[in-house]
């Protein structure tokens, strides 16, 4: 076996630049971090309504809609929304526009899938009347 030898890096003093290193980084995120805090102290305001509007953009992630319960008339916080928000809603929430689009289109395209196998097959198998061109006649 060949002895060991001890590198530059292995010495005692290389571990405690290397925590000083790692202090010093710390220090400065944390000095960023309170300049950033004050910063924005220092431009939040203290008004009731900077608060509120503070507070409703915590509650609901931008990308969200309103939450829209049955049998409401619209969604809630109408009220408070502001006149592109409630275009929004009406076109794209839960129950706004494009949502009963949907909820027809289906079911139209119930009634059509239905109608045409009544038409199709159980008319003519009940006698009721005779397609031309029937392979089954």
């Amino acid at each position: 076996m060949a002895p060991l030898r001890a590198s530059p890096d292995d010495a005692p003093g290389a571990a405690n630049d290397a925590a000083k290193e790692a202090a010093a980084k710390e220090a400065a995120e944390e000095a960023r971090l309170e300049a950033m805090e004050s910063r924005l102290r220092a431009t939040g305001g203290s008004s009731a309504a900077t608060r509120s509007r503070s507070a409703a953009s915590q509650e609901k992630p931008a990308g969200q809609r309103a939450a829209w319960k049955e049998g409401q008339l619209f969604p809630e916080g109408w009220e408070e929304m502001d006149p592109v928000e409630k275009a929004t809603e009406l076109y794209l929430g839960e129950r706004g526009f494009l949502y009963w689009a949907t909820q027809l289109t289906i079911g139209g395209l119930v009634v059509l899938v239905v109608a045409w196998v009544a038409f199709r097959f159980i008319g003519p198998s009940f006698g009721l009347y005779a397609l031309e061109n029937d392979p089954n006649l």
